[in-house]
């Protein structure tokens, strides 16, 4: 078979939310390798991620198949929304370490990533994981978002991951509209964010998947599976 003819590796996600989604939308268009083909189902919310994931691993049209979601800060609370989707997909794949082998999460949510595209990691740490209470960092970046005196804004000045805050956010970065973030810069600050994301400080594991979509490391995908396959 030719290059040319050679179909894609193809991965697909299972991501918790809205700003997930935007996340990825950005992920699309400025960091994954012609040899991947990437796709992203939103669960609109934790209580769907793991039925998602259940049914979408069983696909033979998907090669490799993960899951993105949130700590928020409440690893240790029992009934939390990141336990719940632990304690499901646990009870799908049979052990927790499994479900850590397919689950790529950030502490206190991915909102923490976009912000590394804007400024390095000590400027822009996330130590609540309360939308509200971020909308002061987040109006740093993206000005339109946490305005009190513009129109539709006017009515809620706080960010709540709106589609239109998010359309802001996303924008910034793929068509480079003011203020204009870089999501090489986004990878490049994401080094300093420890790996570790069940402590009470900033924290993602979702680096090394994001340089294998970016880099085309189709071996990373297929370590997953091997892990899962023993």
């Amino acid at each position: 078979m030719s290059d040319s003819a050679k179909k894609s590796y193809r991965v697909h996600l299972i991501i918790e939310g809205n700003e997930e989604n935007c996340f990825f939308d950005i992920v699309k268009k400025c960091g994954v390798n012609p040899n991947i083909e990437l796709t992203y189902e939103n669960a609109c919310g934790s209580g769907n991620v793991a039925s998602l994931y259940q049914n979408a691993s069983i696909q033979e049209e998907y090669d490799c198949v993960l899951c993105i979601y949130d700590v928020d800060y409440r690893q240790n609370e029992k009934e939390s929304p990141f336990n719940h989707i632990v304690n499901e997909l646990t009870l799908i794949l049979g052990n927790k370490s499994r479900v850590k082998v397919i689950s790529f999460c950030t502490n206190p949510n991915i909102l923490q990533l976009l912000l590394l595209g804007c400024d390095c990691y000590d400027n822009v740490k996330l130590l609540d994981g309360s939308k509200k209470e971020n909308t002061p960092i987040i109006h740093k970046y993206w000005d339109k978002i946490g305005r009190i005196n513009e129109g539709e804004q006017r009515k809620s000045p706080y960010y709540a991951a709106k589609e239109w805050q998010l359309d802001i956010i996303k924008n910034s970065y793929i068509y480079e509209e003011e203020p204009s973030y870089s999501y090489d810069i986004l990878l490049a600050n994401c080094l300093s964010v420890p790996t570790d994301y069940l402590t009470n400080h900033p924290g993602t594991n979702l680096l090394k998947l994001l340089e294998a979509l970016k880099e085309g490391k189709i071996t990373f995908f297929n370590s997953i599976n091997n892990k899962l396959n023993k």
